[in-house]
């Protein structure tokens, strides 16, 4: 049976949209990889892998607001690639690697063996811009329908097992949206939006809010609190809902500073 939409104050108002879900509201914004399924398909049959359905469908409907966004809306590489192009970097400059290189363990394994020194991951976004960080799916988890997603700093050692980001792949497109067009970093989303005639506004008194949640009939007991990749501590949230029937989308931003609503709207 079909996931009817969680619904409650106002019965047009949607409460558990999923990444996907926010990107169809705006689909009149260009796609940024207008053959990802063909290259996803090539991708899939080059490393013999099937990627998750969750993960081509988010891919084949990323659209320009995700520009600066924390995720790669191009091909996705290996981290066993990446390792095998660093040693081939070091070697082309006729370079040797010494024996207290990280990579020289690697370089004298077979690529068949690295999952014995470490797992191997498909990445799948950084945060952008600062590109301290990397997040992936491990490869072994590819099978799983919503597999979760790890990150590590390229100041870890490559020995170092990833971290746990997000338990879920959905949460982390669902964050990774919300992000964007909450413009925590970057107001690409915003200005991308108006461009074609979306319009922004922000709420950020307590009268302003109250306003908005009353007419709107927003139950703010159903709002899904999704923790922030820019956020500060650990009370910090973001959250969204969908008014369909007067097309109009609520993103709720709530930092240690103060609160907002930003409604997005055609």
């Amino acid at each position: 049976m079909q996931k009817q939409p969680l619904k409650g104050g106002g019965m047009s108002v949607i409460y558990n949209l999923s990444a996907i879900d926010i990107l169809n509201i705006f689909d009149d914004i260009p796609k940024m990889w207008e053959t990802v399924s063909k290259e996803l398909s090539m991708f899939e049959e080059e490393y013999q892998i099937n990627l998750p359905d969750m993960f081509k469908k988010f891919m084949e409907s990323a659209s320009n607001i995700l520009e600066t966004a924390d995720i790669w809306t191009q091909k996705p590489e290996f981290f066993y690639d990446e390792i095998e192009i660093t040693i081939s970097e070091i070697l082309k400059d006729g370079e040797m690697i010494e024996e207290d290189s990280e990579y020289y363990t690697f370089w004298k394994a077979s690529r068949e063996h690295w999952n014995d020194l470490i797992d191997d991951y498909l990445e799948i976004g950084s945060d952008y811009g600062a590109g301290i960080s990397c997040f992936g799916i491990r490869k072994q988890d590819l099978n799983q329908e919503n597999p979760p997603v790890y990150y590590r700093y390229e100041t870890d050692s490559l020995f170092d097992e990833w971290k746990l980001l997000s338990k879920h792949l959905s949460d982390y497109f669902l964050t990774v949206v919300c992000d964007a067009l909450a413009g925590a970093d970057y107001d690409t989303a915003q200005e991308i939006l108006q461009k074609y005639h979306w319009k922004y506004a922000v709420y950020e008194t307590d009268s302003e809010i109250e306003t908005i949640l009353s007419e709107y009939e927003i139950d703010s007991a159903h709002l899904l609190h999704l923790f922030s990749f820019h956020a500060i501590t650990d009370k910090e949230w973001l959250s969204c809902c969908y008014d369909k029937n007067r097309n109009v989308f609520f993103l709720f931003w709530n930092t240690r500073q103060q609160k907002k609503i930003i409604t997005v709207s055609k």
